[in-house]
């Protein structure tokens, strides 16, 4: 109260002013601060002050003495140094109060009970909030919010200002305007506001709400702001619909700004107390609802760009598969690759090798999802790299098996069944690393299994790996599968699997050509699944002996 003394100080004894502005820091203690201190910014709260005033039934003469003993206070403020510039010197707030037309109090669209009236902001609010709630987008939040907002406060037109460099990025800043601010929705504005696309409401410099905004000077919902772009608006001979002012509700989240709603009727309307606090409580709605919105768009773009890099990554996975089966002289190929997932563990491949010899491979990474993929990747390369040098399909996978121990840390193992095919000699020598054994169809309808002949890939620092070799005659046909096939689920009997039998069968019951036997065995399995989702990777290398 030391500034209040001082002035008072500076005043003879008898001056009314002494009065008038005591009375002014009391209300400005009571609704504001402990200590006030008073700002070139104060228009706002001296608007709101002489409303207060006005609508207790203060006569035209105690109005004209308060409003001539605060300019006279905010001048010694300036004149003293406390303020660099004197609100009264920019506004002029006398005709507002002082002319002779009838100035109405806010009229009153609540009902005039206390407890009524709380009630309908109750379900004002709680309207506000399900709309909100079902607003996964940012546009649609601030839409729903300003029209609901409107209709309830019986406010003629309203308008929504964002930052565009706010800590929660809800707008672009690509095209950010100087001033930093976006026009984000606005309803029933008047034609003056309304033509040449909104400019006036989108133009910089920033007006004085925003400025207020962000300067951190505007932290809640206030009252009587005088517009300065209602006011170039009317300097532009604009239909404004008799707008000269708004109330102000900043958007703040966690401390941060992030725009405001302005809110405005065609008549003077003093809003209460408790309309700024209904205000102010659908803000709070809003930035949390902006804040869900966000995150949801945030992880919406995320799972976008993931779906879009895993869908790269399968292709870049389908690639590494034969694009279509050589043409090997006496033989037939088929092969099937279906991911469970967006990226698969299962690989498959063949590829020619030197005097006319073919390598054939099927491999099985224990895994899924992303690492799976690059670990897949790393051993499909790590053989087709070493199948050029070793013509023993063990020494092979010995190789790759020390390699991928030395350079991988990850407890993550891939079954592999490596083969070499020799047209010349009609044979098959093969090496299982802990791979489901392919079953091979004699032309008389004998099957044989081509049994393990080590362990897995990438479990023990020494592989022990054996090969065998096997002769295939005219009508022969061998079936490479891997486990996402046998442990394939029914979906009507959660205990009741593919299984290694059924398999069996259809294998024994499909037609003699690579096509033909791989088609049929996939129909089978299809029926028995009855089209349920995978469970795990489906994949299958089919040769057939001519």
């Amino acid at each position: 109260m030391y500034l209040l003394e001082s002035f008072i100080s500076s005043l003879l004894p008898s001056d009314a002013a002494a009065s008038a502005v005591r009375d002014y820091f009391e209300w400005q203690i009571q609704h504001h601060a402990a200590d006030f201190i008073p700002s070139a910014d104060d228009d706002v709260n001296l608007r709101t002050y002489l409303f207060y005033l006005h609508t207790k039934g203060t006569d035209r003469a105690a109005l004209e003495e308060q409003v001539a003993a605060l300019e006279r206070f905010y001048h010694w403020a300036q004149t003293n140094g406390v303020i660099t510039h004197n609100p009264f010197d920019e506004y002029n707030f006398a005709p507002l109060f002082l002319t002779s037309v009838q100035i109405d109090p806010r009229p009153q669209t609540l009902p005039s009970d206390l407890n009524e009236r709380e009630v309908e902001r109750l379900r004002a609010l709680s309207q506000i909030a399900e709309q909100l709630n079902r607003s996964v987008d940012i546009q649609s939040a601030l839409d729903s919010t300003l029209r609901t907002l409107l209709k309830v406060m019986n406010l003629q037109t309203g308008w929504v200002s964002m930052l565009t460099e706010s800590h929660l990025r809800l707008f672009s800043a690509g095209d950010s305007p100087p001033h930093g601010f976006v026009l984000a929705t606005a309803c029933s504005l008047p034609p003056g506001l309304e033509s040449d696309d909104r400019r006036l409401l989108r133009q910089p410099p920033a007006c004085r709400c925003q400025k207020l905004l962000v300067e951190g000077r505007l932290t809640r919902a206030v009252n009587i702001v005088e517009c300065t772009r209602l006011q170039d608006s009317m300097r532009a001979a604009g239909n404004n619909q008799g707008l000269r002012f708004h109330a102000s509700v900043p958007l703040i989240s966690k401390g941060k700004p992030l725009g405001l709603i302005n809110a405005a009727t065609t008549e003077w309307q003093f809003l209460t107390h408790a309309d700024l606090h209904f205000l102010s409580e659908v803000s709070a709605q809003l930035v949390v609802a902006l804040e869900r919105a966000h995150f949801y768009e945030v992880a919406e773009a995320r799972r976008i760009r993931l779906e879009n890099e895993l869908q790269v990554a399968r292709e870049v996975q389908a690639g590494l598969m034969p694009r279509e089966m050589p043409d090997i002289p006496g033989f037939g190929l088929a092969g099937a690759w279906r991911p469970a997932r967006e990226v698969a563990g299962d690989f498959y491949d063949i590829f020619p090798l030197d005097e006319g010899r073919w390598g054939m491979v099927i491999g099985d990474v224990a895994d899924k999802g992303t690492a799976a993929a690059l670990y897949m990747a790393m051993v499909h390369s790590l053989i087709l790299s070493g199948a050029l040098r070793h013509r023993s399909p063990a020494a092979v996978l010995m190789e790759v098996n020390h390699t991928i121990l030395r350079q991988v840390s990850s407890m993550i193992f891939v079954t592999v069944f490596l083969a070499v095919i020799d047209p010349k000699t009609q044979t098959l020598q093969y090496a299982n690393a802990g791979h489901n054994p392919p079953i091979v169809r004699r032309a008389s309808g004998t099957i044989e299994s081509l049994t393990r002949t080590g362990s897995a890939v990438g479990v023990f620092d020494e592989l022990q790996l054996s090969e065998t070799t096997i002769t295939l005659g005219p009508g022969d046909a061998v079936v490479l599968y891997t486990d996402g096939v046998t442990e394939a689920w029914h979906p009507h009997l959660p205990n009741e699997d593919y299984g290694i039998n059924r398999l069996t069968a259809a294998i024994a019951a499909a037609p003699r050509k690579a096509g033909e036997l791989l088609a049929q065995v996939e129909a089978d399995l299809n029926a028995f699944t009855e089209g349920a989702p995978q469970q795990d990777d489906v994949t299958f290398l089919v040769l057939n002996k001519d």
